[in-house]
């Protein structure tokens, strides 16, 4: 291993960037960084290969995976502390969910930037960040147990998805 991660850099309330932008001081030579992360166990081969093409393809100086939103932002709340409902966002001018513009969320598999950009963004996602659609059977976020069991599931269905 080329260096280590200072303690500093490794508490469970350690910004994510922050390991990142230390590896690149170490690592003078790299033009671009593709953070991969260990809690994205369904992303695949082609999926890595994909995401490099995007950004080669559309000159971009940061890409990250998406996935269109299992639950649309539109109809997101706040529970008040009285219990009431308070909308995070204005009313749609829609009835169903079919009639809104659909939604992407960041899906954690994968970070990839022009070490410049990086270093001045301080971020994967800023100004000229693209995003690049994966399906939803491969961008489970592995954060909970329920995470870890719906990746099971989902490995044991695998061959369905094709």
């Amino acid at each position: 291993m080329p260096f280590l991660r200072p303690p500093e850099l490794a508490a469970d309330d350690t910004p994510g960037i922050a390991p990142v932008l230390h590896a690149l001081e170490q690592i003078p030579q790299a033009s671009r960084v593709l953070l991969l992360q260990p809690t994205s166990p369904l992303r695949s081969s082609s999926d890595i290969e994909g995401i490099l093409v995007f950004q080669r393809e559309r000159e971009c100086p940061s890409v990250v995976s998406v996935c269109a939103s299992g639950k649309h932002p539109q109809w997101s709340y706040r529970l008040t502390a009285s219990a009431e409902l308070s909308p995070f966002l204005p009313p749609a001018p829609a009835d169903c969910r079919q009639q809104l513009e659909p939604a992407y969320a960041l899906n954690g598999a994968m970070y990839l930037c022009d070490r410049a950009w990086l270093q001045n963004h301080s971020s994967f996602v800023g100004p000229g960040t693209l995003g690049y659609p994966m399906p939803p059977e491969r961008s489970v976020d592995t954060d909970t147990p329920l995470d870890w069991l719906w990746a099971e599931t989902l490995l044991q269905h695998a061959g369905e998805f094709r």
